[in-house]
């Protein structure tokens, strides 16, 4: 992780109350590679997976950062340079799961090797350390080395599934870099949520009758709602609809 070690910096970002209703989801994306090579052999090596995935941590430090939710009950992330809160990153191999089977089933979340998503829908902390990681990658090569599946997940409140999707692309872009030479393409990302307020139009439609009163009148427990922490809405929401799976999938060769 030196890369991003040596790079990040302590900062804040500001949240904003919708991205507090959307705290405890996680949105995923999973990107298929098929080994093409004749021998099976010359396929990215460990090392090189590993160094281009911190490379790619550069471009997004809010992802090493800390939920905090403030007094007055709004959320921030807080990246802390001494004190990260790093990815869950994993890699492994299946010695059961050939990448061609996968294939021919289209990726279908059944086909995939078992143990290859290893964060759900719900954003919950570590029951172990209570400490909620804000992304989870995971990289699984297929018996063989006949390929990889590189499985990533986010919390919303850092980004949508475009922001997981664009992270996966500079991360392969990395891998490129550092396996053939051709270097990547280096754009600027910014996840300060000002930079929407910017863009919105001063003109406003009226609101309904309904969206008027629900802005305006006391509501007790939603108040007493949005006082909770982010992981104690992800356990109730789990409660209630645990079997939630959205996942986006990717494939090249």
């Amino acid at each position: 992780m030196y890369p991003f070690a040596n790079t990040v910096k302590s900062q804040t970002f500001r949240l904003t109350s919708f991205d507090a209703i959307v705290s405890h989801i996680n949105t995923s994306f999973v990107a298929f590679y098929k080994n093409n090579t004749s021998d099976g052999e010359d396929f990215a090596s460990d090392d090189i997976i590993t160094a281009a995935f911190y490379k790619a941590l550069v471009h997004f430090p809010i992802m090493a950062g800390e939920l905090v939710q403030r007094n007055d009950g709004r959320f921030e992330i807080v990246v802390d340079k001494p004190k990260l809160n790093m990815p869950n990153y994993r890699m492994s191999i299946t010695d059961d799961v050939h990448f061609g089977p996968v294939q021919s089933a289209k990726f279908s979340p059944p086909a995939w090797p078992k143990g290859l998503a290893t964060a759900g829908a719900i954003a919950v902390a570590n029951p172990q350390s209570n400490q909620l990681h804000l992304m989870h990658a995971h990289v699984v090569r297929f018996k063989e080395n006949s390929g990889a599946a590189f499985f990533v997940n986010i919390t919303h409140v850092v980004g949508d599934a475009s922001c997981c999707r664009a992270f996966v692309q500079v991360w392969a872009n990395y891998m490129r870099e550092l396996k053939i030479g051709r270097a990547a393409v280096k754009l600027p990302l910014l996840f300060g949520r000002a930079v929407f307020q910017k863009c919105i139009p001063s003109e406003r439609m009226p609101l309904d009758d309904m969206a008027h009163a629900f802005l305006t009148q006391p509501n007790p427990k939603a108040e007493k709602f949005a006082r909770l922490s982010s992981n104690d809405c992800s356990m109730l929401v789990l409660k209630r609809y645990n079997s939630i799976v959205t996942v986006a999938v990717g494939y090249s060769e």
